[in-house]
Formats: structure tokens, sequence, C-alpha cells
């Protein structure tokens, strides 16, 4: 499911939000989410296809049924407005404000994941969560890690985490994953990237004596190719880690994290080669 503040309109969010809770929830139905919000669960099915608007007395209910942060509820009624404003004018003039609080929204979100980003142990924490879920024992996930890391460093990838919004309580009180993969944001500097690309290739560099063969596969090619297919082996490699992820997202039974890298650069000057 989108951030809230990629939606142009609140009843497209209504209903994939509720597609959401009915995948984590099996309780959740229309029924229920309507007599949540106090309104008809036609009237709510409705909502879903477009064809009705909220009241706006039920904005209170559906931001707390929705659990809306303080920022969430303030766009999240902007594009109520948006979404209700009839005049070309009055659209306009919604547009605009809906756009500088995107504009705010991205800001933080950018500076938020360059400190997530800036640190090789948020990734960890966070696919720890993943296979464990995480109940607040900050300990037991620093048992887990190798290298080693502090109950201080987990403390600190959790609190990210839960700023970026990446995670999410389930019925039993345990936080898990919003979603299965993330990506950087645009705000994010490629500084910032490079920085975790040499953390990860330094764990690698350790794992070379660190960790018995059996556990890893560290290998390499010295290869000559023409400098035109460069684009092309890029692209394979491109390839390969996305059929990785789908194979890995099939599988059963996810019980330890490991770190995959593939590395791709030149050893020799070239015509045209920028090193």
């Amino acid at each position: 499911m989108e951030a809230l503040s990629d939606y142009d309109d609140y009843r497209k969010f209504l209903r994939e939000f509720y597609e959401e809770r009915r995948k984590t929830r099996g309780y959740h139905s229309v029924r229920y989410m309507a007599g949540k919000i106090g309104i008809d669960p036609g009237f709510l099915v409705n909502i879903f296809q477009g064809k009705n608007h909220l009241s706006p007395r039920y904005l209170d209910a559906v931001e707390q049924f929705c659990e809306l942060d303080e920022r969430e509820a303030k766009y999240f009624r902007k594009l109520f407005q948006y979404n209700k404003a009839r005049s070309p004018r009055e659209v306009a003039d919604r547009w605009e404000e809906l756009q500088s609080l995107r504009q705010v929204e991205s800001k933080m979100l950018g500076h938020l994941q360059a400190q997530f980003y800036a640190k090789w142990e948020h990734s960890l924490v966070r696919a720890l969560i993943g296979l464990h879920g995480f109940n607040g024992d900050c300990a037991s996930l620093a048992a887990l890690a190798y290298p080693p890391i502090s109950v201080s460093q987990v403390q600190e990838s959790v609190d990210i985490l839960q700023q970026l919004e990446f995670l999410q309580k389930d019925p039993q009180g345990f936080w898990r994953l919003k979603v299965d993969h993330v990506t950087a944001h645009a705000g994010v500097s490629p500084q910032t990237v490079r920085g975790l690309h040499r953390q990860f290739l330094g764990l690698a560099l350790d794992a070379v004596e660190g960790v018995v063969p059996d556990q890893r596969d560290i290998s390499g090619l010295t290869l000559t190719i023409p400098s035109k297919e460069l684009p092309l082996l890029r692209n394979r490699i491109a390839e390969f880690r996305a059929e990785l992820v789908r194979m890995v997202d099939e599988s059963q039974g996810h019980d330890r994290v490991f770190q995959f890298n593939v590395q791709l650069f030149p050893l020799s000057r070239g015509p045209e080669a920028a090193l």
C-alpha cells in the first residue's frame, strides 16, 4: 500500500486501506469498518467505488480507525477538501495546498531515509524484525546479530524504522514489517548510498576470514569485454537481482539474514571510461 501522501483521492486510500487490513486481519470486513466509523456498510462501499463522499462529521472517526498520526490526519483532511472541491478556483487552491504538504513530507522522508541508509545496522534490524517480529526486547535482537551490535544500536534502528512507518503492530502486539522491500527515496544523497555500499563491502572483507566457507560464497571473475556491452552486463545483473528477490519471496521457512553483494568495476582504462 502506498504512503497516504501519494494518494490524490481519499476514497481510493480508504478502499486500499480496507483491502490491506483484510489481508492482515481476518476479522476485518466492510460491516466491521463501517460500524467503527458509524456509517451504513452499503454507503461505505459506495465511497470505496467513488460514488459518494464522506460527511465531514465522520472524519474524526475515520482518522482514528485508520490510526493516522497528526501529520497524516492533516493531509487526509486536505485531500478530502480537494476531492470535494467544485469550482476551478477551489480545485486549484486545494491542489496547491496538497502539493505544499507533499513537499514537506518528501523533505521529512528524505531526511529520515538518509539516517536509515547511513548505517548498515538499520537494514539488519529491519530484516530481523521481518523474521522474528519485535516486542520491545532490543537485547534479543542484538543477540542475533553477526557481527555483534549493541542494544542501543538496535533501539536507534527501531526508532528510525517506526518514524519511517516501515513497521506496524499485529493483533498480538508485535511489530512487523509494513512492506517487504524498500528503496532509497529521491531525497537520499548518492554519497549516503555509496557510504552504505562501503560498509557492506567492509563486512564482506571481514567474512572472508570470519565466516566458514560453507556459510558464504565469495568469488570473482576477471573479464575482458567490449565497452559497448557494459550496459548489457549491468542489465543482466539487475535481472539476476530481481530473480533472486522473486525466488526468496516465494520460499518458505526464512530463519537467517544474509547480505548479497554483486560487484562489477573496471581494472583498466578504456577509450571512454570514466574512473
